[in-house]
This record gives structure tokens, C-alpha cells and sequence, in this order.
């Protein structure tokens, strides 16, 4: 586990382009476990986070947040992404979830604690290329996840001015 956290989502382009319809909480929780991920980790570790700074983070009121957090970990754990790649100089779909695991702590601690799938590698650790970077904060107050799947995609796109979608 880090101690360590940033404020930086950093991800591969492909991963933005990936086809996966998450709720604003799911996208929120993996948002906050992106910006645990450290530039120079050369592999997964065990990213945890706060329930309470979630909920300051996020600014969120709901009386029930225990009860979405359970929810959305389970959530996760069931969403299949689907990434175009290429193989071997062929177009294929990779399909794989996000996380391979989930420790929800029910101690009293307000702890969740994550561990990304192996193969997102290449998606989300030592990336030189082709990659979207944002500051978390940029994106905090949005109220749907398909706002804040379409300001990635335009961020994405920001040096070169435009994108048709």
C-alpha cells in the first residue's frame, strides 16, 4: 500500500477509448484509485483510500454512503471494458474488468482497499505515450459519468483543437 497520493489521473488513450458505462459513483471510486497510482510503480500494488476523504473529496451528502460504496465495489467487480487493441497487426477487443479485488473494512477504520487487474499494466503504470493526464479536481463536482467521460475525450484531444464523436 502507498502512503503516497496525488491529485493526477494519469491514463493510456486507449483505456479512455475503451467501451465500459459506469455509474458516477463506480467512475468516481476508480478516479480516486487512479490518482493513487504512482508515476514510477512498476506494478500494482494495494491502493487504499478513506471513506471520509471520498466523501470531503467529492462533496457528497448522501446519508447512505456505506450502503453506495457496498454497492459500487460489487459493481466493479462485475463491469467487463472492452478495449480496442492491436495484436499482431490485427484490430482485436480485449475485454477484462478494472479490479481484481475489493477489501471493504467494516472495523469502524472507513477504509476501501483495491487491487487493479494485471493485465491494465500497460493501461495505467510507466506510461511514456500516447496518455491522458488531468487533475482530479477538474472533474470532482460533475454530476453524471457521461460528463465526465466526454471531458476526457476532449482532453484527450486538447493539443490538436479537435474530436468528432
Amino acid at each position: 500500500m502507498h502512503g503516497k497520493q496525488s491529485t493526477l489521473i494519469r491514463k493510456a488513450n486507449d483505456l479512455v477509448n475503451a467501451r465500459y458505462s459506469f455509474s458516477i459513483w463506480e467512475t468516481r471510486v476508480f478516479l480516486k484509485l487512479l490518482t493513487l497510482i504512482q508515476p514510477d510503480d512498476s506494478d500494482f500494488q494495494n491502493y487504499r483510500f478513506k471513506v471520509s476523504d471520498f466523501i470531503r473529496e467529492f462533496k457528497i451528502s448522501n446519508k447512505d454512503v456505506y450502503t453506495e460504496l457496498e454497492k459500487v465495489t460489487e459493481g466493479l467487480l462485475k463491469k467487463v471494458i472492452r478495449l480496442p487493441w492491436k495484436k499482431n497487426g490485427k484490430d482485436t477487443v480485449f475485454k477484462t474488468t478494472l479490479v481484481s479485488s475489493f477489501e471493504y473494512f467494516v472495523d469502524g477504520s472507513g477504509y476501501i482497499e483495491a487491487t487493479f487487474h494485471p493485465d491494465l499494466k500497460p493501461h495505467l503504470l510507466q506510461l511514456k505515450s500516447q496518455y491522458l493526464s488531468y487533475d482530479i479536481r477538474n472533474v470532482m463536482l460533475l454530476s453524471s459519468a457521461h460528463s465526465l467521460r466526454m471531458y476526457e475525450i476532449l482532453k484527450q484531444y486538447e493539443t490538436i483543437g479537435s474530436r468528432t464523436v
